[in-house]
């Protein structure tokens, strides 16, 4: 269909710090299309990722609606004629010694100088007398290089198109942020066209490219470029991702209609360009059924569901996953249920967790972790005292909001076998569940790094300087992975950017230097600040109330606590004298006010020192013993 020509620019330019941001990932997607000895994209690119068990978005239905729910789908493809010319979007396979020829562009700012080798003589989409998109396409099979032209007239020696794009099929690289190619959504055309062979074949192992009437004038990736003047939320964006419904029942249809209906579930659909509600893209070829084809029809938008891909991304400006599938991780080996008591520990060997809200009154509570036999005890900022029995010798206290209900779950890490067992809160501590997510040597580090609301499964490995992060956003089915940090280095996530996002980010001890890598910047810019001393104890939270983390230094010399404030653009201070030799700090908000309060633990006597930044004054707490073994906070 004709594209709109509605065409905005964008001026975004990410900047790639290469050397700290080539993210290596392992790939689980299954081999993808051949074409003429080509595979379309690597394996592991977004079109030939399965996304089937990814869940749907909160506003699915929505989306859906706007396209089209009562529409049934169309194929834009078949065989024979339709007014005099092939029905689909045609290619031609060339060898590397075809002529390349220069080409002029409507849009010569967004489309790659060329040459292209694609043949005068290659077919047009519609016919040589079409008004429409007429894409010429042609893919060089000796290099792998695929060739795309849209609004195509060939001249005597040359090509005069609306638009064109190059791209090199063995890359997961994407077209520069805000441009488009060949087609609206800025992505190539090919790897979403579905061909009679790989239908022939029994399986067709890639996305399929499709349209919409209505876009709104933004992109999701992996798209680059909207062709839109519609702001509004029930608009869909170029990129967006939809799948068949696993419960739609696709036997009634014929043997080659199955096999569009099973990708369309398992790989979904991307949404291209502009045009009639639920068209899909493939090639003309002789053997299509057209009746067969026609029964398309009886399946309606409402089968629909719209999914986050995004989830997959290892990078904005690659076309690259990150292999997960989603797997149900197996069940967790046995764990003590938890037991409630009043009575607060009075002996033995107990660990300080770092401070958090349990009760969710928005104050952090008091609690303390007994590695020797998994007890929790908790005293609340209400006054109240609980004791829980979850872990076993050897686990790693990691609580965290894991479902989001605004209470701290119980979470133990256990180093033996990277599991992560978390009785949940929102079910009162009745119910838990198992996920393996680590390895020998990996640090936990829970936080929320997509912005969900919810603390995802994280490990920091030291050996690598390697991110793992299980997203709560895919109900943990699916991971990112950032390198960032060097052996020595230690993890200090936080929400550096205000964003809403957990930023990785790592303090050097040799150099007091913190390397922070920015979530608001999709991962491709970081700070730096240098802010500490040999000996000195990292102790980032946000001081200041500005809703963003602050880089912060405890010294266990003299009791001194030093933080750069990001309420003065990282330019200002502001210290604190609250501790002496031996103590431990254990910052956290304890009195409310959004403000992280200066807090130490002092072995000795087991006694907490809490400096409330709300009114200046502070609070004590004698909740352990002598004899107590302190496990240092971690951010």
């Amino acid at each position: 269909m004709l594209r709109s020509l509605i065409r905005q620019y964008s001026s975004i330019r990410a900047t790639l710090v290469a050397a700290l941001f080539c993210l290596s990932v392992a790939s689980t997607a299954s081999a993808q299309q051949v074409i003429g000895g080509c595979s379309i994209l690597p394996a592991n690119n977004i079109w030939n990722t399965p996304i089937n068990t990814l869940p749907a978005t909160s506003d699915s239905a929505t989306l859906v609606n706007t396209i089209g729910a009562g529409r049934g789908f169309h194929a834009d493809f078949g065989s024979g004629l339709w007014e005099g010319a092939p029905i689909g979007i045609p290619f031609v396979t060339v060898p590397g010694s075809q002529t390349k020829y220069s080409a002029t562009f409507d849009y010569a700012g967004d489309s790659d100088p060329g040459p292209y080798a694609v043949p005068l003589t290659a077919p047009i989409e519609g016919g040589s007398g079409s008004t429409g998109d007429r894409h010429a396409i042609a893919i060089d099979t000796t290099n792998c290089i695929l060739y795309e032209l849209y609004y195509a007239f060939p001249g005597a020696n040359s090509w005069s198109a609306g638009s064109g794009a190059i791209f090199d099929l063995k890359s997961n690289a994407l077209r520069t942020a805000g441009w488009t190619s060949a087609d609206a959504a800025g992505l190539p055309i090919v790897p979403g066209l579905i061909t009679y062979d790989e239908v022939l074949s029994g399986e067709i192992k890639h996305a399929i490219r499709f349209t919409a009437p209505q876009t709104r004038n933004t992109y999701v990736w992996p798209a680059r470029h909207q062709a839109s003047s519609l702001s509004g939320a029930q608009y869909p964006r170029m990129g967006e991702r939809l799948r068949l419904k696993a419960s739609f029942d696709i036997s009634p249809y014929p043997a080659d209609v199955q096999t569009i209906l099973k990708a369309m579930k398992k790989y979904g659909l991307i949404l291209a360009d502009n045009g009639s509600a639920l068209y899909i893209s493939g090639a003309p070829d002789s053997r299509w059924n057209n009746n067969n084809l026609a029964t398309l029809g009886n399946v309606l938008g409402a089968n629909l569901e719209v999914v986050d891909a995004t989830v997959l991304m290892v990078s904005p400006n690659s076309g690259a996953t990150n292999g997960s599938t989603g797997s149900t991780p197996p069940p967790p080996p046995a764990v003590p249920n938890p037991t409630a008591s009043a009575t607060p520990p009075t002996a033995g060997s107990l660990a300080v967790v770092r401070p958090g809200d349990f009760d969710g009154d928005r104050k952090a509570d008091v609690t303390l972790y007994r590695p020797s036999n998994g007890t929790w005890s908790l005293q609340r900022s209400s006054g109240t005292t609980q004791v829980y029995g979850w872990g076993l010798l050897g686990d790693v206290p990691a609580a965290g909001d894991y479902d989001g209900d605004g209470k701290l779950d119980l979470a133990v890490y256990r180093p033996s076998n990277g599991g992560w067992y978390i009785c949940w809160s929102s079910n009162n501590f009745a119910t838990f569940t198992g996920y393996p997510w680590g390895a020998p040597g990996d640090v936990p580090v829970p936080a929320d790094y997509d912005g969900d609301g919810k603390t995802d499964i994280a490990v920091y490995r030291p050996s690598t300087g390697g991110w793992w992060v299980l997203k709560s956003s895919s109900r943990f089915a699916v991971y990112v992975n950032y390198p960032w940090g060097a052996p020595g280095d230690v993890p200090v996530a936080a929400d550096y950017d205000g964003d809403g996002k957990a930023d990785p980010a790592i303090y050097r001890a040799s150099t007091g230097g913190w390397w922070i890598l920015k979530s608001s910047t999709n991962y491709t810019g970081y700070a730096t600040y240098l802010w500490g001393l040999g000996g000195d104890q990292p102790v980032a939270a946000d001081y200041d109330g500005d809703g963003k983390a602050d880089p912060a230094i405890y010294r266990p010399s003299n009791g001194g606590w030093w933080v750069l404030k990001s309420s003065t653009g990282f330019a200002g201070y502001m210290s604190y004298a609250w501790g002496m030799p031996g103590d431990a700090p254990v910052v956290a908000d304890y009195d409310g006010d959004g403000k992280a309060d200066p807090a130490i633990y002092r072995a000795a006597t087991g006694a907490w020192w809490i400096l409330k930044t709300s009114n200046g004054t502070y609070g004590t707490y004698t909740w352990g013993t002598s004899s107590d073994i302190i496990v240092m906070p971690r951010n």
